[in-house]
């Protein structure tokens, strides 16, 4: 999905502003990494780029849309947060089918597409173990499972390893790259730079404004 914004701007408190003329061209399949201190507006970008916030001036364009329906929200947009939430007394495939049924699938389809990117993020010999008895990187990668299961064009990654050790961080984030096709945009906020130096391109979120490193 190729993302386009003309002078975006964000105040949640009026005068107060998060974000200050942003403006952004992310090409079809680009990965783009997103830096800055905690409180700087990571968040709130990727919530407007991601078509949850709308923004208090300016304009996004998704491909040719200027505005993402309910339903391109539920079938081609993904979200992988810091905190894995997920359905603790569901299995594992099954956490994974749940958004492929929003989107059509049947369940014998939902089912063997969630066995397949299981395999992908390595957890396949896990399929029907509960999510609640996962640790925290296992946690993660059910995440990125279930975000890059469908047909997504857009995923975005809040701060995906912040909970996590280096070594479980590294696992998490070869598994977001291995599961993402390659015309899936990839948008990741993040502290590291070490998964900042695995995106096509870094971007610094600076008193408001946004520049290309």
């Amino acid at each position: 999905m190729r993302i386009v914004t003309k002078g975006i701007c964000h105040a949640y408190v009026p005068g107060s502003w998060v974000l200050k003329d942003v403006n952004l061209t992310i090409e079809v399949g680009e990965t783009v990494a997103i830096m800055a201190p905690s409180g700087a507006g990571k968040t709130t970008l990727l919530s407007i780029l991601g078509g949850l916030t709308n923004p208090s001036a300016g304009r996004v364009t998704w491909g040719e849309a200027q505005r993402l329906t309910q339903r391109d929200l539920a079938t081609t947009v993904g979200w992988i947060f810091q905190t894995a939430n997920v359905l603790g007394t569901r299995t594992t495939v099954e956490n994974v089918a749940l958004g492929l049924y929003g989107q059509g699938a049947s369940r014998q389809k939902a089912e063997s597409r969630a066995s397949d990117m299981l395999g992908v993020v390595g957890l396949d010999h896990m399929g029907r173990r509960r999510a609640n008895s996962l640790s925290g990187g296992e946690l993660q990668r059910l995440v990125v499972a279930r975000a890059l299961a469908g047909a997504r064009a857009l995923v975005l990654a809040d701060e995906p390893t912040a909970q996590l050790d280096a070594a479980t961080s590294e696992t998490v984030v070869d598994a977001i790259f291995r599961a993402r096709k390659s015309t899936t945009t990839l948008l990741m906020a993040t502290h590291d730079p070490a998964v900042a130096e695995r995106c096509d391109r870094r971007l610094d979120l600076r008193n408001g404004q946004v520049f290309d490193v």
